[in-house]
């Protein structure tokens, strides 16, 4: 009775008689070297395993982390940023109910002006829908941001169109951090203050 051996079973025994061969030939090559080529071959295989394991292990991680290093603040300041707008949607949405006076705005719009330095530069008008148009001569751009940010809760106005542009000198240069233009304020509570 003959046995028959399946494909796979044949290339099987033939890759390993093959590999058998090579092992063998790799042995005698190896035993016909003197010590100083050994030693260089060893020497040899050790660094391309160093060089293997910079860049295929290491270097990969370093390179992972050097990008983590820029993008960890960016990412910091965009959840920050995201934080401030939950916070400000919460404020929103939770004082919806009733707008202000009109006269109560206007009391408070002066107030925070003076507050933040900015009465002098800055000339508020309102509007027959209720909104604030206020006409900005030279002030610094941060107080300005800052002022903008800050009147949500107390006032309850919010910046709805800007209009700004640098402040620029007598020769035409741009003032560094100053600028001018218009803003609009509307009532939190207004729906339609966004156009």
């Amino acid at each position: 009775m003959s046995q028959t051996m399946s494909p796979a079973r044949l290339f099987a025994a033939r890759m390993q008689g093959r590999a058998q061969t090579i092992q063998i030939a790799l042995s005698r090559r190896w035993q016909a070297l003197s010590m100083r080529e050994r030693k260089g071959m060893v020497l040899v295989a050790a660094v391309l395993g160093v060089a293997f394991t910079w860049s295929v292990l290491i270097d990969p991680a370093m390179r992972s982390l050097a990008r983590a290093e820029v993008d960890i603040p960016r990412l910091q300041a965009q959840r920050a940023e995201l934080d401030a707008l939950v916070r400000e949607a919460q404020t929103l949405g939770g004082r919806a109910q009733s707008a202000l006076p009109a006269s109560a705005q206007q009391e408070g719009l002066a107030a925070s002006l003076a507050a933040a330095g900015l009465s002098s530069a800055v000339v508020a008008t309102q509007d027959d829908e209720g909104r604030w148009q206020l006409a900005i001569s030279d002030v610094p751009a941060p107080v300005l941001m800052q002022w903008l940010a800050d009147i949500v809760e107390p006032i309850r106005l919010r910046p709805t169109a800007l209009d700004l542009s640098r402040v620029t000198d007598a020769g035409g240069r741009p003032v560094p951090g100053r600028v001018r233009g218009t803003v609009q304020l509307a009532d939190i509570a207004d729906p339609e203050a966004t156009r």
